[in-house]
């Protein structure tokens, strides 16, 4: 399940990421370059979490993909090889931008970027120190979408969480994590009627937000934009298709929605009309 980062917590992860005036040298993977940029894998400490993070730099005018990379992205793979006493917890990703490519746009990141990965990690007395080890496929975009792949190793013993280098990194990562609801976007419902889905939120003033809802297997979702918005509810569209029958029958929908800096990500559960 998505850990839910309260108020309080975004504040501490704030004030750690201003409290690191001073670096230490980081306990990290070597950079591994690939088409489009450079990866590595650290390790930290945060807020009494261990987690690890592949962060990424991406040359300009390069892109990859959030976790659901549309029709013809590719989605990040991530997936644990030859760890020793350690498991990961459901990837954080943060909150990703629309971008307008001219041929259907894209949900991803640009810069400097990465994904964390809560980490479980286990220290039985006299066992090997625990090492991370993650095989990852990427893809890494400009004109043509090229996948790339990469092997990265960290070890974590209590000295590498300590570095603080890493730790200001996946800090800084955690706190772009988009929360569930904001006070300015407030989901009131999901409701699936003869070929249309319509979400009503209330906040606001909104123009013409992104969202989307990322279909499964069988489904097209399609945004069409908002069709009603009194300043101070809202209802925006999708089409939609299913092969389920009844369509979309008691199904729950990721929703990612950013009006500007107002990004929302939750799983909300569709209304089926009689």
């Amino acid at each position: 399940m998505k850990p839910v980062f309260d108020s309080s917590l975004r504040a501490l992860i704030c004030g750690l990421i201003i409290s690191f005036a001073v670096f230490f040298p980081a306990m990290a993977s070597d950079w591994v370059s690939v088409k489009g940029a450079k990866i590595r894998l650290i390790a930290a400490h945060v807020e009494g979490q261990d987690y690890a993070a592949l962060h990424i730099k991406l040359e300009p005018g390069w892109h990859t993909y959030w976790r659901y990379p549309g029709a013809s992205g590719i989605a990040p793979d991530i997936k644990l090889t030859d760890s020793v006493g350690v498991d990961l917890g459901e990837t954080l990703y943060p909150a990703p931008f629309f971008y307008d490519d001219g041929v259907g746009g894209f949900i991803g990141y640009q810069g400097d970027t990465g994904f964390v990965l809560p980490l479980h990690i286990d220290r039985p007395a006299g066992a090997d120190a625990p090492v991370l080890q993650l095989a990852l496929r990427l893809g890494m975009c400009r004109t043509i979408c090229v996948p790339v792949e990469a092997s990265l190793t960290t070890p974590l013993s209590h000295a590498d969480l300590g570095d603080s280098e890493a730790a200001h990194i996946i800090a800084t990562l955690l706190a772009k994590v988009p929360p569930s609801s904001s006070p300015h976007m407030q989901v009131q419902g999901l409701v699936y009627d003869d070929g249309y889905l319509r979400l009503s939120f209330t906040g606001g003033p909104f123009t013409a937000p992104d969202m989307v809802l990322v279909p499964q297997a069988g489904e097209v979702i399609e945004p069409l934009g908002l069709v009603e918005g009194d300043g101070d509810q809202y209802i925006f569209q999708f089409r939609a298709v299913s092969a389920l029958d009844p369509p979309f029958f008691k199904r729950k929908l990721r929703l990612l929605a950013r009006q500007g800096d107002v990004v929302i990500e939750q799983t909300i559960g569709v209304q089926t009309t009689p």
